[in-house]
């Protein structure tokens, strides 16, 4: 449907001093808000589609128990996935911020009474006619304001019944969140019903939903009967209640109390399947950041707003309580006229509004079809992007990353074939703009084209109603947000692409060098190196001019069919610290994905001291002759000698001023993407492997379940592999890189950030390098390379049984010490066995 921005409202508020959350004001006498935020989970890449979950993880359905801190205090604000972040207004605050508009809710309402005492009758019975009643009402005050406001027949909204079926093309493949009712173009509601009539469900794309109604089915359901049920162990209402007092004196007065408590976490579960589902849609809607639901219970309702800062959530009002017809009026009006709507973002109209007929609808079934999305850049260039990439954590940046192959110029009526690009949107807090992903990108670039570097073709705030697109300004809560786009070159192929392990390790090279030239010449750590960040330079894709330190430049001079320039190309500068820009304090918090973090960072920089690091070995045959003629035998022998000490701090912990990220971070996170990456790929042509595959599910397991912990790292054992064993974690028919991949895990091994005097930076980019190096002309003269099935990866179990080292985290005693103790000597035992 077409959506029409509204300017936001600019009411004068009073400063909202957020206390403890209390989850049940029932009237608007109240003048207080409340904020509820619980922990953050760890940061695990708010791009990442796989590792990142949408809804914050599985939570407690009584948040009212769960601490609260104050919006303000809040030192997580980016990480994802926060559960109970929803900041609690009183209703004219929330009426005022979010509703206000040039509808007269008052005249509608009273055009709509007999709708609403209808619901209101059905919600007091608890009747099975709830959410056919809230349909009927919501769906009539939709007509009224057609009709007042003279809107399109199709584009008018209606709410339809969709809680028996899911909802189609998430950008998620994780399970998503159902409604009871969802709101959609009247259009999409034909063409769903039309699908609907043999009596099976039809299923409804969710780009096409505007919000939705969630009501606590359990107040609905099986409690009609006054009676009760004594045997219903799993009521609600029987939480807290008092079973042997039924003849006490004060059992209506208890009675009242249990139907508060009852009512308080009907709206806890409810509010919190709310908050899923908004997720959901905001990572389904590129185009709609600031989103309205209706949360109901069988005594109360509230309304709730969610944009990338977070969720603002109503005071409950009563059914009884008339303003809250004339907020519902509101709500329906909003949904037509939305508060936070980008422009520049549009679905592709299969079916425009023009040539609307009841017969094109049922043809068409539009409302289940894939979406595509028109972009528009700040020189009026239109992107057609049919492919949505990754979507992020729905409150911080919410990135949204899509790809498209045609374009639409400026004046131009056609779309035309263009190379692949790739779209970005973003929502950086304003207070981080100077130092966000798109001015670290024209930073690195600002001199020229940096090689291995993903390039930017367009970067700009989006435009909106008031200059730039903004969140809502609540104050004393959240920071606010601008939302920003980036149109990148998309010329990269995934990491999983490589059709070799050749090819692989020169792709692997290449990020070190990129890596490490980024830190020396433009002072800036990555801070998320992974699978998904490392991609493989197209060989079709732009040569720049380089350095003569690329992979195939160095291979070139014995190996001449090698193409120059890099094989990497590093994207994804989300988490990057860019020196003097960002601020320092950051470098001492844990970021990245977990599983391909270092140990350093993983365990919140509190790595005790070990064995010191070993010397960079001198190349020798090939390899030798390679890197000298390329990069000259002064460079070699500087490399070689980059430290002569073998002393170690004695310090069992880091102390401050080295507990801090540093380029050699990036380095290692390279290595577990090399670990993941053999232990996951299959050689072409490979049968099914005869070896026990224990140990590779183990390994395996042990490194895409791990999480950020101070006490514990489930891959521990992981460096600690001997070159003997390495066969055993890979497929038979890579059992020839074992001492390739030994001699790796022993130069990560080490406690760098010990030494002393301080190595120099990129001391483990140069050594893993030369043993890249060193493995890639072993390959080229003995002509052993491996060609790999790029449509085949090895899968894995995670159970606990099978994996009693990560089992064993979650059975310890809570006390941080003693588990602590306990995965120390876990890890102890393992690595034993595995020398």
């Amino acid at each position: 449907m077409n959506i029409s921005p509204e300017t936001p409202p600019s009411p004068k508020r009073q400063s909202l001093r957020p206390p403890s959350l209390q989850v049940s004001p029932s009237s608007t006498s109240s003048t207080s808000s409340t904020a509820a935020t619980s922990s953050a989970s760890q940061h695990s890449g708010e791009t990442d589609d796989t590792s990142t979950g949408s809804s914050g993880g599985e939570a407690t359905a009584n948040v009212a128990a769960s601490s609260c801190v104050s919006a303000r205090n809040a030192t997580t604000d980016d990480k994802p996935e926060v559960e109970g972040r929803v900041f609690t207004l009183p209703w004219p605050e929330f009426n005022d911020i979010f509703l206000t508009g040039d509808v007269d809710a008052e005249d509608l309402a009273s055009r709509v009474q007999a709708n609403y005492s209808a619901l209101v009758n059905a919600m007091t019975d608890k009747s099975a006619e709830v959410i056919a009643n809230t349909s009927n009402l919501l769906n009539t005050i939709s007509r009224v304001y057609e009709e007042d406001h003279h809107v399109h027949p199709h584009e008018r909204i209606e709410f339809v019944d969709h809680s028996r079926s899911p909802l189609l093309h998430h950008p998620r493949t994780s399970p998503n969140p159902r409604a009871q009712l969802i709101a959609v173009a009247t259009r999409i509601a034909q063409s769903w019903r039309a699908a609907s009539q043999d009596g099976e469900p039809s299923q409804i794309a969710w780009h096409h939903v505007l919000t939705a109604v969630h009501f606590d089915e359990s107040g609905v359901e099986d409690e009609s009967d006054e009676d009760g049920d004594e045997d219903d162990a799993d009521s609600d209402a029987d939480v807290d209640s008092n079973d042997g007092d039924e003849d006490d004196d004060g059992q209506d007065d208890a009675d009242s109390d249990d139907s508060d408590a009852e009512d308080d976490r009907a709206t806890m579960r409810t509010v919190l399947q709310s908050k899923r589902f908004l997720s959901a849609l905001h990572q389904a809607r590129p185009d709609l950041p600031g989103c309205l639901c209706l949360v109901k219970t069988h005594r109360t309702a509230r309304l709730m707003w969610s944009d990338p800062t977070g969720a603002y959530l109503s005071y409950a009002l009563k059914w009884s309580d008339p303003l809250l017809l004339v907020s519902i009026c509101r709500f329906v009006a909003r949904l037509h006229r939305p508060l936070l709507v980008d422009a520049t973002v549009r679905l592709e109209d299969s079916f425009p509004p023009c040539s609307c007929s009841t017969t094109a609808v049922v043809d068409d079934k539009i409302h289940q079809d894939q979406p595509v999305w028109l972009v528009e850049d700040d020189r009026g260039t239109v992107y057609r992007a049919e492919k949505v990439l990754a979507v992020g954590s729905s409150w911080g940046r919410q990135n949204w990353v899509a790809a498209a192959m045609e374009h639409r110029p400026a004046g131009a009526r056609r779309f035309t074939a263009c190379p692949r690009v790739v779209i970005k949107d973003s929502w950086p807090r304003i207070i981080e703009e100077p130092a966000c992903e798109d001015a670290v990108l024209q930073h690195i670039h600002s001199d020229g084209v940096v090689p291995g570097v993903c390039r930017l073709l367009a970067a700009f705030i989006v435009p909106g109603a008031l200059g730039h697109l903004e969140t809502v300004a609540v104050e004393d809560t959240w920071e606010p947000r601008r939302k920003h786009r980036m149109v990148m070159d998309g010329t990269g192929e995934d990491l999983y692409s490589c059709t070799s392990i050749l090819e692989f390790l020169k792709v692997m090279y290449d990020g070190l060098e990129v890596l490490k030239g980024l830190h020396a010449r433009r002072g800036v750590m990555h801070r998320d190196i992974s699978p998904r960040n490392i991609m493989r330079a197209s060989p079709n894709g732009e040569c720049h001019e380089t350095t003569r330190n690329f992979i195939g430049d160095i291979l070139a001079f014995k190996y001449p069919a090698m193409r120059s320039g890099p094989a990497a190309v590093i994207i994804d500068f989300d988490n990057a610290y860019w020196e003097g820009k960002t601020p320092e304090d950051t470098l001492a918090t844990p970021v990245g994905t977990p599983a391909f973090a270092s140990r350093t960072v993983s365990c919140a920089f509190g790595l005790k001291s070990g064995e010191g690091p070993p010397p960079i070995e001198p190349l020798t045959g090939s390899a030798y002759d390679c890197y000298v003629r390329a990069c000259g035998e002064e460079r070699h022998d500087e490399v070689t000698a980059l430290h002569d000490s073998d002393s170690i701090i004695p310090f069992t912990v880091l102390p401050p001023d080295r507990a801090r990220y540093n380029p050699r971070h990036d380095a290692e996170s390279c290595f577990w993407v090399i670990v993941g990456f053999f232990c996951s790929v299959v050689p072409e042509n490979a049968g099914p492997d005869q070896r026990d595959p224990t140990n590779s599910k183990r390994l395996r397991a042990a490194l895409y379940d791990h999480k950020f912990d101070p006490h514990f790292d489930s891959r521990d054992f992981i460096p600690s592999i001997s070159s003997r064993l390495w066969p055993s974690f890979v497929h038979s028919a890579l059992s020839e890189f074992g001492d390739f991949l030994g001699s790796l895990a022993a130069l990560v091994r080490p406690s760098y950030d010990f030494f002393e005097p301080p190595l120099d930076p990129y001391h483990l980019h140069e050594a893993m390098q030369r043993l890249i190096l060193r493995e890639i002309c072993r390959i080229l003269d003995t002509d052993s390379d491996i060609a790999l099935d790029t449509h085949r990866h090895r899968t894995f179990e995670t159970s606990c049984a099978e994996l009693p080292q990560v089992h064993l985290r979650s059975s310890c005693v809570q006390s941080g010490h003693k588990r602590r103790g306990l995965s120390i000597e876990r890890s102890e035992i393992v690595r034993r066995r595995l020398r």
